[in-house]
Order: structure tokens, then C-alpha cells, then sequence
């Protein structure tokens, strides 16, 4: 079974993100500009996200004074990988290379929070023009994303320069990719992610990773489905595939993607061992189970073969978030 939260050292509020860092908001009309005003006794930042100071989630108050209550800090989401960037305007504005961009979000599901990144098959790209401002460049190349953009700062992998723009006040949810898509699928909606792509999330892991409480979120996993186009509009409107699914049954069932698989899931589970009988849905929201057939099995007798089709079964909504293509 995938074990993808213990792998990972690694609608929606899209506002949920941190403050922290001397990140610069991209104005629309207008040139690029601190967020705040600077604070010229800030201790130095780490280089980069592989900064040993990293696994402590070192996190400062906005203010900095040393007498806030640490409970407060700790019901803050923290994002250690983005926070701990560094950010080179000079050199971005100077670099003459192009420019991938790692745009993302932190968007809320119900009692959940995860990084989301905006991608199609491969990065966003600018190459700098002189005379033109990073912001114009970036504003450019955005335009088509809704929402305010802000560059949290920038790295290079591998002589690539790669620059973070976080996107807040969004809640589109076509070509937002969690992590999951990226490096388990590998695909979105049936649409290969180039490897390049892939690589770089692999080798970035803590990339997704957020802080509450002094603990990782959950990260979640993407799961597909099938659905008749009359009920695309209900799904659009509810958020909700029960009843919307071949079997007109109160189960939801899900699966890796298949061909033709119109509908996207994200799930707030725990991976679990298979169970060999719908029965064990009495004392469990969801069961995993292999199926020895492409439709429902034997659910009249509540049973399912043994093979490599591999299902999550639900018998509520209270963890998953339902999207259709």
C-alpha cells in the first residue's frame, strides 16, 4: 500500500499562509515592493530549504518580541520550506536565464490545510527582459491565474533558478496539484506531468510540508472516479459524489485514475489494511479493498476477489472534496 504520509520527510480558504520573511507582493499596476517595512536588527535568514535549521521549524513572531506566548505560535501554520527561502531581487532581475516558476497556494479543506501548486504538465517560465520590471514580467505571465501574487523567494537546483510566487484569495480548483498528483500519480486527469517536474518535487519533499501544533499536517491523496454527465452539474454545486456513481449507491467507491475517469477527489485518510468485507464500513468511515472485477464485485454478498484493482470505499463525505474535470 502507499505509505505516503510516513514517505514524506517531507472551498477553500486560499488565504491561509504565513507572513513570516520579507516577501514582496506583486502589484498589478504598479512596481514590486516590500510587504512591510524592513527590520534592520532581523537576525540573517538560512541560504535555502536544506538549512539544518529546517527540521526545528524555528519560527519568529511577526514582531519578533520574545514574551509571546509560545501556545499562540503554535496554532499559527507554519510552511518551513518556503519560510526559510532566501530572496535575491538583484540577481532575478539581472538573471538573463529562464526562470521557472513554483506558484502555489495553502488552501483549507474543512478541518484540513495543504500546499497546492499550480501546474499544467511542466513549470511556468519567464525569461527577464531588460528594462522591465520582475513584477511586470510575473504579471504577465499570471494573468490567467485570479488572486494576489507575492514572491516568497527563490532557489537553484541543478543550475536552474526557480522562484516561489504564493497565490492568495483564489479558489479555482483546475490545475491545482497536491503533492500526490505529482509524485504518486504522476498525472492529472489522465495528463502526464513532465519528468523534469516530477524530479523536482521528489528532491524537494519538504516543499508541501505545513507546522500546526507542533505537528505535520496531513497530507492528503488524490483519488478518481467515474460519473454520468447529468450529474456534473449537481456535483459542481454540492461538492458531492453520493448517489453520482454507476451503481446508484450509497457507497462512494474511488480509484486510481482510469481512462475517462471525470472526477477528482482529494482524501484526508490514513493509509489502512485491505479488508476483505463491505462490513468492515459498520466501524469505519472508508475500507480499502482489492476487486477482482471492474464493477462493484459481490456486494450483494458484501465481498470482493483478490487482484490488483485497488478501491476506497466511503461511506460519508467527512474527509474528501469531490471536483469535476
Amino acid at each position: 500500500m502507499f505509505r505516503y504520509n510516513k514517505m514524506s520527510n517531507i472551498d477553500g480558504d486560499s488565504d491561509l499562509s504565513d507572513d513570516s520573511g520579507d516577501d514582496l507582493v506583486i502589484e498589478k499596476n504598479g512596481p514590486i515592493g516590500p510587504s512591510r517595512p524592513s527590520r534592520p536588527n532581523r537576525p540573517s535568514r538560512p541560504i535555502g530549504p536544506n538549512d539544518s535549521s529546517i527540521a526545528m521549524y524555528d519560527i519568529k513572531p511577526k514582531n519578533e518580541t520574545v514574551d509571546v506566548h509560545t501556545t499562540l505560535l503554535d496554532t499559527i501554520i507554519q510552511h518551513p520550506y518556503v519560510e526559510n527561502l532566501s530572496l535575491d531581487l538583484n540577481k532575478l532581475s539581472q538573471c538573463r536565464e529562464k526562470i521557472h516558476l513554483i506558484i502555489y497556494r495553502i488552501n483549507k479543506y474543512g478541518e484540513n490545510t495543504a500546499v497546492e501548486f499550480y501546474l499544467t504538465t511542466d513549470f511556468l517560465s519567464l525569461h527577464m527582459t531588460e528594462g522591465l520590471l520582475l513584477a511586470t514580467h510575473l504579471n504577465d505571465t499570471l494573468c490567467h491565474i485570479p488572486g494576489t501574487k507575492r514572491i516568497k523567494g527563490d532557489i537553484i537546483v541543478e543550475n536552474n533558478i526557480y522562484v516561489f510566487v504564493q497565490v492568495r484569495d483564489n479558489t479555482d480548483h483546475l490545475n491545482w496539484l497536491s503533492m500526490w498528483d505529482i509524485i504518486v500519480n504522476k498525472q492529472y486527469f489522465g495528463e502526464k506531468i513532465n519528468d523534469n517536474v516530477i524530479d523536482f518535487f521528489t528532491l524537494n519533499g519538504e516543499i508541501s510540508t505545513l507546522i500546526l501544533n507542533k505537528k505535520k499536517c496531513m497530507s492528503p491523496i488524490v483519488l478518481y472516479s467515474y460519473t454520468e454527465m447529468c450529474h456534473l452539474t449537481y456535483i459542481i454545486k454540492s461538492r458531492s459524489i453520493q448517489y453520482c456513481q454507476r451503481e446508484n449507491s450509497p457507497l462512494i467507491r474511488l480509484n486510481t485514475y482510469k481512462e475517462n475517469d471525470n472526477v477528482r477527489t482529494i482524501c484526508f485518510i490514513e493509509d489502512m489494511e485491505f479488508s476483505d468485507t463491505l462490513n468492515d464500513l459498520v466501524a469505519n468511515n472508508y475500507i480499502i479493498m482489492k476487486d477482482s472485477n471492474d464493477n462493484m464485485g459481490d456486494i450483494k454478498n458484501g465481498e470482493y476477489g483478490n487482484s490488483s484493482n485497488i478501491y476506497w470505499i466511503f461511506k460519508n463525505e467527512k474527509y474528501i472534496f469531490s471536483y469535476v474535470k
